[in-house]
């Protein structure tokens, strides 16, 4: 099955294949660490970077301790662009007190408030850190266009963007300025929060974005979806900044 089945749906299919069924092999499970992602959104990342082409770069935003990396290491060393290494951002920080209170199972992985577990999340991933770039820190919000390169120096093409770290409106601002005016044709966004009620944000501007970016996948059973670049232009500066008032407006734009 090729990518651009998947698209011919008039709104989204949903992702429920085995990968066998796209002709891959499953992620081997001795390589799986502890993860909050679920393994349909694994076997679909994993299949995503095994369709990479030889030109673009898979970039992960937001690893925690390494499912995500898994996945798509694993798919890409299977794909045109083996000898590629994906880049991936993560503050490598456990949040504050505050949010392992109101999200317990934080808890489950062995994690404190307010530490970092980078040096857990490389042990986890000894055998394929030679395929990761790491980029370690916050992504600021609302990075102004002119500063976008500090945040992606390569400025290289981008065939598959990972999404798990737009926790704030502004975060997701600075993410569409600096990263998606370099995804390529047919490249896929994965908005791993999309149909997350936290994050309403995604959501507004992946519909300002509608002319670039066209629903492709929701992974069943998960608040994940993808989206693939059109071969339309694509301004970032028409998506809307945490708004300050007025947020009905942006609703009803959208209704």
């Amino acid at each position: 099955m090729r990518s651009e089945q998947l698209s011919s749906e008039p709104w989204v299919s949903t992702w429920t294949q085995d990968p066998s069924v796209a002709g891959i092999t499953r992620i081997d499970p001795a390589e799986l660490v502890p993860t909050m992602l679920t393994p349909r959104e694994l076997d679909y990342l994993h299949w995503l970077a095994h369709q990479i082409g030889p030109r673009g770069r898979v970039v992960e935003l937001g690893c925690f301790l390494g499912g995500s990396s898994v996945a798509l290491v694993a798919g890409l060393r299977t794909s045109a662009a083996s000898q590629r290494k994906i880049i991936t951002y993560d503050s490598f920080c456990a949040p504050d007190q505050a949010v392992f209170e109101s999200a317990p199972e934080l808890k489950s992985f062995g994690l404190s408030p307010n530490t970092s577990f980078r040096n857990r999340y490389e042990k986890l991933n000894a055998s394929r850190m030679q395929a990761i770039a790491i980029r370690e820190g916050l992504v600021p919000p609302d990075l102004a266009p002119a500063e976008a390169h500090t945040l992606y120096p390569e400025q290289e093409p981008i065939s598959l963007l990972f999404i798990d770290l737009a926790k704030a409106w502004g975060v997701h601002n600075s993410v569409i300025r600096t990263f998606a005016p370099h995804l390529v044709t047919d490249a896929v966004i994965f908005q791993q929060d999309f149909g997350d009620f936290r994050t309403p944000w995604l959501i507004i501007h992946m519909w300002q974005l509608r002319s670039a970016f066209e629903p492709l996948n929701r992974v069943g059973d998960t608040s994940s979806f993808t989206f693939r670049r059109t071969n339309r232009s694509l301004d970032p500066g028409v998506i809307s900044p945490a708004p300050q008032a007025a947020p009905q407006r942006i609703w009803r734009e959208i209704a």
